[in-house]
């Protein structure tokens, strides 16, 4: 039997980045990085209140 870490390849880190984003009042969504495209990769997009 085999141990997998948690975290390791499920996207923890884009998970720690959308509950950071949302705590301080901005959004976070993805887009194409090149629209209309998908095979071309994605592109991770947030705002945040301006301070």
């Amino acid at each position: 039997m085999t141990s997998k870490k948690r975290g390791v390849g499920e996207g923890l880190g884009l998970y720690l980045v959308q509950i950071l984003v949302e705590r301080y009042g901005g959004k976070i969504w993805v887009e194409d990085r090149v629209p209309g495209h998908p095979e071309e990769g994605a592109a991770f997009r947030f705002t945040l209140k301006k301070a």
